[in-house]
């Protein structure tokens, strides 16, 4: 017999509706300003000599981000790009944005996971 899956249909509707109620969030060159700035920490000299990390400031809402991660500019950059596109997402769409989204799912695999151990200690208990 299958278990219901009433539960899991209400959140797969759950998850539905939040993507459609999603605003667009855009990014115009015109709106940032980016700095190159000095990293810190391991990389040797590449760091210590050239401007890698980045900060990038959104000029309309004033958000900031700052990406150090790798010794390549280019790469800092797009991380840089990444990170603020996510703020903006999760200040713009606040409970519908993707990082709401994918923490809604994580919840209920969990919650699933959960269930599903329950039961199968349940069914080893009760055989003793």
């Amino acid at each position: 017999m299958r278990p219901s899956t009433s539960l899991f249909e209400s959140i797969k509707k759950t998850v539905a509706r939040l993507r459609s109620l999603r605003r667009p969030v855009t990014l115009t060159p015109a709106s940032l300003h980016e700095h190159f700035i000095r990293s810190s920490g391991p990389g040797g000299q590449n760091v210590n000599m050239r401007s890698t990390a980045v900060r990038l400031l959104h000029i309309p809402t004033g958000l900031a981000v700052k990406s150090q991660a790798t010794r390549h500019q280019e790469l800092n950059r797009r991380d840089a790009r990444k990170l603020l596109w996510a703020e903006m997402d999760e200040q713009i769409n606040g409970e519908c944005s993707l990082k709401a989204i994918k923490a809604l799912e994580k919840r209920e695999r969990k919650r699933k996971k959960e269930a599903k151990a329950r039961k199968k200690h349940r069914s080893k208990d009760s055989g003793k």
